[in-house]
């Protein structure tokens, strides 16, 4: 059986442990790809470990940077808990 003709499939590829620029670009490409979506399409994702990093999409008023900072920070702190 052939998907669908419509069939997309898209490798996006951003950094880990800490967000990137491609971070946002990827959420960007996904928001946009299922926003043209109807109510009888459907959608597989599937994404590794670390999708907070992998898909960034700040709020208002937040930046890549922002995101960047929390998540250095609480990165830190598991790190010095693991290392106790």
């Amino acid at each position: 059986m052939q998907p669908p003709r419509e069939f997309l499939r898209r490798i996006l590829e951003a950094a880990h442990p800490l967000p990137d620029a491609n971070s946002v670009e990827g959420a960007r490409r996904m928001l946009a790809e299922v926003s043209a979506l109807g109510a009888d399409d459907a959608v597989l994702c599937l994404m590794s470990g670390g999708a907070s990093s992998l898909l960034v999409a700040p709020l208002s008023g937040l930046t890549l940077e922002d995101k960047q900072l929390v998540n250095g920070a609480l990165l830190a702190v598991l790190i010095e808990r693991m290392t106790r």
